[in-house]
């Protein structure tokens, strides 16, 4: 089988950025804790997935987002105007960081998920799905 440099490049490019990718989600999977992830819900390097559990089945898996985490929580100095720091791994595997002041989620918070999408996070086009993921 003959093949070429440019035969090859592409996929070494693109095991290259899937390993950037997972290493990033590794990396932030360790340094936050477990716990604060939602009851129902699991992060690993595909995303954000919803577990429901189904009568005499094994558990469906739903997914809502590629990988995203909440790695802090804030607030001003008067203890007023809350938030969190959110962060994910782009499609290339850059990491990018959004604090998102909580008045942001109030009403459909379609400011905050139009502000994510921008930034690279991917999410199914359902309704459902996103409404899941806020």
């Amino acid at each position: 089988m003959n093949c070429s440099i440019q035969d090859i490049t592409p996929n070494l490019q693109q095991r290259e950025l899937t390993a950037s990718v997972v290493n990033n989600v590794n990396e932030i999977n360790a340094q936050v804790n477990q716990e604060t992830i939602p009851q129902g819900y699991e992060i690993d390097e595909e995303g954000v997935w919803l577990i429901e559990e189904q009568k005499e089945a094994p558990p469906k898996r739903t997914w809502i987002s590629s990988p995203l985490w909440i790695t802090g929580y804030t607030r001003d100095l008067k203890n007023e105007n809350h938030g969190r720091i959110l962060e994910f791994p782009d499609n290339e595997g850059h990491k990018h960081q959004f604090v998102m002041g909580m008045d942001l989620l109030a009403g459909d918070a379609t400011k905050v998920l139009g502000t994510l999408l921008n930034m690279g996070l991917r999410t199914p086009s359902t309704r459902k799905a996103k409404e899941r993921l806020l």
